[in-house]
């Protein structure tokens, strides 16, 4: 086992404001005797050859040294951070895209189950379970307009986290 200290790295796309986060390694050391195994420094044109094996091409992308603490703690909305140069931050407006897209692609796996469902009890003659399981669907179906408003409201990720709907649970 061992351990790294490394310099974080903010990498911003130019054409679409993606954030990623590389951590150039400075040092290894032994796990269990804390003795360092190798060292480097972090100079930009070490960081920028990194960044160019890394499949980034230098001319559609910025980058600069981060404090760890300037990495959000949580990596939900992950797709949605972005950075005004000083900060990462979540994009709220993407991040409720991204939660209302992720709403409905979970929605809709549970009504492709529940349309199997209502074949089977359909071709077996069963109106009462075709009824239950229909009300089912509606239901199913009613969910993203059920909760839209309140994640358009939602002025943090966390409050967006917060507002998964219990019945795709």
């Amino acid at each position: 086992m061992s351990n790294v200290t490394t310099v974080p790295i903010e990498i911003v796309d130019k054409a679409t404001g993606h954030v990623s986060i590389m951590h150039f390694v400075t040092e290894e050391r032994d796990g269990t005797t804390g003795k360092v195994r190798w060292q480097r420094a972090a100079p930009d044109d070490a960081i920028e050859a990194e960044l160019v094996k890394s499949g980034q091409a230098l001319d559609s992308v910025t980058w600069r040294r981060i404090d760890p603490t300037d990495i959000p703690v949580t990596r939900d909305f992950r797709n949605c951070w972005r950075s005004n140069g000083a900060k990462i931050a979540v994009d709220m407006p993407l991040a409720r895209d991204e939660h209302m897209a992720n709403i409905r692609r979970a929605r809709d796996a549970m009504l492709a189950k529940k349309d199997g469902e209502w074949v089977k009890e359909f071709s077996r003659g069963n109106q009462a379970m075709v009824d239950a399981i229909e009300a089912e669907r509606q239901k199913l179906r009613d969910v993203p307009q059920t909760i839209d408003a309140g994640v358009r409201d939602a002025t943090t990720p966390e409050a967006l986290k917060a507002m998964w709907p219990a019945d795709l649970d």
